[in-house]
């Protein structure tokens, strides 16, 4: 009876050893992580070295270079209108007219008054070519007196008050002199028989007395010029040199002045009237702000217009650009000059190239959402996009190569890490913390963590798979995708 109860006892402990066998190996947080790994329903990737393109994505719209929205300034009716939509016009060009017989008065005695405004800009150099010339003949004349009062002014200096040769011709006058009234003398002599009052003789004794006068003339000059310069020769000199040089730089001053035309001042105001009165009879017709093509047109010959009144749209189509939003988290990855990949709405199937050419400093908020705006240039725009239309468009602001990558489905966040789990050879799920850099549309770089090439990971965790373990899972606590 004791063997009986002995082999009852031990059957029931082999019992209750393979039921508790059975229930840890099926119900236990362990065996269902390694039942789950083995699932078939998971899917899983290898962990591997490759290139890796991260990329940010945003919407935005197609803009040209220059944009302007033309509006009349006056009322009036259209008398004429120069373009159509998709013409090409030059900056300036005239683009529509008001008929003048409908203009306001103030705007006709506009036209009139840029006339003369214009006028008196052209009279400012056609004076001043005529100041300017006269202010050089001036100068030279000046300069001609400084020359010659500093040469009388030197000679005061010497021994005598003229110099070798003005001596010399003086004596020569006088000794002429001295002969010619030797030759009166000698005809007054043959006279000297007739009357008194006979005219032979009076004009013997007056041609005389004349050659007696420039010889004494003569004489009084020529012992001048013979004298020592005394103290008033000294400073009339001295005051007709300074007198000189005052009026020198006076001339040239004057010269200064007008040698380069009008004043600026002068040139300044001309302009500024002319300005003023040209952009009030500029308003009797819409001119083209910028080289460009025309986009809209909403005007026609005959149309009564008041101010405000749309009338065309000219856009400068030799650039398109982009305007993008990009949120706040994304923004510090972009920089000038990266590419980019646009397609548009209205241009199905197409892809067109671009770069970054412009990035906003200041966040705009809409909707507690910050964004910043980017701005792309399209490099091989064609005549298909068009201002306005809705774009989108891929930056790519990173190319790695051989890097460490798995799919970004992969990468789970528990407790505020990021988590990847790893299919080890006992068909198991290993949780591992890793960070992550750069990340494509599909992938992510890992730059930190136990993770190496060749490892399996599973692309298709559950939401916590260890979370009945203690600790619930990796850091503890709640987990999510």
């Amino acid at each position: 009876m004791t063997k009986i109860i002995t082999r009852i006892l031990i059957a029931i402990i082999v019992i209750g050893a393979i039921g508790g066998g059975v229930y840890y190996f099926k119900f236990s947080p362990a065996s269902s992580a390694a039942v789950s790994a083995s699932n078939p329903a998971y899917q899983t990737a290898v962990v591997k070295r490759g290139a890796l393109t991260a990329t940010i994505s945003a919407t935005g719209t197609a803009r040209a270079e220059q944009t302007a929205n033309l509006v009349w300034l006056v009322s009036g009716m259209v008398g004429k209108v120069n373009v159509v939509i998709g013409q090409q016009v030059k900056k300036d060009d005239i683009l529509a007219v008001l008929d003048p017989t409908s203009l306001p008065q103030s705007l006709l005695q506009a036209q009139s008054d840029l006339i003369k405004a214009q006028n008196a800009l052209q009279n400012l150099y056609d004076q001043a070519g005529v100041q300017r010339s006269q202010a050089e003949k001036n100068l030279a004349v000046a300069q001609k007196a400084l020359d010659d009062a500093q040469t009388r002014r030197d000679w005061v200096n010497s021994p005598t008050r003229a110099d070798e040769f003005t001596i010399q011709k003086a004596e020569g006058d006088y000794y002429l002199a001295v002969q010619a009234v030797s030759d009166a003398q000698s005809d007054y002599d043959n006279t000297s028989m007739l009357d008194v009052s006979a005219p032979e003789r009076a004009a013997a004794q007056s041609a005389l007395g004349a050659a007696q006068e420039r010889a004494q003339q003569l004489k009084w000059m020529l012992d001048y010029y013979r004298g020592a310069p005394d103290a008033n020769d000294i400073a009339q000199a001295e005051a007709a040199l300074q007198v000189a040089k005052a009026n020198l730089a006076d001339a040239q001053r004057v010269y200064n002045e007008v040698k380069d035309g009008p004043k600026a001042s002068d040139i300044a105001l001309a302009n500024n009237n002319i300005t003023l009165v040209d952009a009030t009879a500029k308003m009797a017709h819409l001119d083209a702000p910028f080289d460009g093509t025309i986009t809209n047109l909403d005007v026609q010959v005959g149309d009564m217009v008041v101010p405000s009144k749309f009338a065309l749209r000219i856009d400068n189509l030799s650039a398109l650009y982009v305007d993008l939003q990009v949120s706040e988290v994304d923004i510090n990855h972009i920089h000038i000059g990266q590419p980019s990949v646009l397609t548009f709405d209205a241009v199905s199937g197409q892809t067109y190239d671009g770069e970054v050419t412009d990035i906003g400093r200041a966040g705009m908020t809409t909707g507690g959402v910050v964004n910043f705006p980017v701005t792309v240039k399209l490099t091989d725009a064609d005549e298909k996009v068009k201002p306005g239309m809705t774009a989108g468009a891929v930056i790519t602001v990173s190319q790695l190569s051989n890097v460490l990558i798995v799919p970004s489905r992969a990468v789970r966040t528990v407790s505020g890490k990021r988590v990847v789990y790893v299919l080890d050879n006992q068909k198991t799920l290993k949780p591992v913390i890793i960070e992550i850099g750069s990340q494509a549309d599909t992938m992510v770089e890992v730059t930190q963590g136990d993770l190496k090439e060749g490892d399996v990971v599973v692309v298709n965790p559950p939401t916590n798979p260890f979370a009945n373990m203690n600790g619930g899972g990796p850091g503890g606590g709640s987990s999510g995708q």
